[in-house]
């Protein structure tokens, strides 16, 4: 028996074949990543950003990869996110950030960076194949300077993804 659920087509907790279910997503992104600067901890002017995410679900856990591309002070970080995922009418995750900064690095812009990130995304479903996903990634992000010393600061991206979702095989 199929049960209707926001941002699935249907969840059938019972699959009829006794087969295991899976689901490939892949999707674009768009929203904005604040950071916190240093100086006043304060959090900065939202800078934009662009992305494609690819997302593997086996029954109600998952993963998500993907390559996002945002403004930071006047130069551009590329970043891939990797997360372990939980969905159950909402999407929750953990997940780790790296990034390059593709530009000219500063004491505040380093030119490589990591942080540990939260997510959270509520699916709605335009249709069977297709869910857009408003999100949330909360986190924390470590930068070195040439010195060597380590700086904590949040970070945050929001955001919406629209994905495709190839089905269950």
């Amino acid at each position: 028996m199929a049960i209707p659920a926001v941002g699935c087509a249907t969840v059938d907790p019972a699959p009829r074949s006794g087969a295991v279910t899976h689901d490939l997503g892949l999707g674009l992104s768009g929203g904005v990543v604040t950071d916190e600067d240093d100086a006043e901890s304060r959090f900065t002017t939202p800078g934009p950003m662009v992305g494609l995410d690819a997302t593997y679900r086996h029954g109600f856990i998952g993963a998500t990869q993907a390559l996002h591309v945002h403004g930071e002070g006047r130069a551009v970080r590329v970043t891939s996110y990797s997360a372990f995922n939980v969905h159950y009418l909402a999407e929750f995750g953990l997940g780790l950030r790296l990034g390059v900064l593709a530009g000219t690095p500063s004491r505040t812009r380093p030119a490589f960076s990591w942080a540990v990130a939260f997510s959270f995304a509520l699916p709605f479903a335009l249709s069977p194949e297709w869910t857009l996903l408003p999100f949330a990634r909360p986190g924390f992000r470590v930068l070195k300077d040439a010195r060597g010393n380590s700086d904590l600061r949040m970070i945050g991206e929001f955001g919406v993804t629209l994905r495709w979702t190839y089905g269950r095989f």
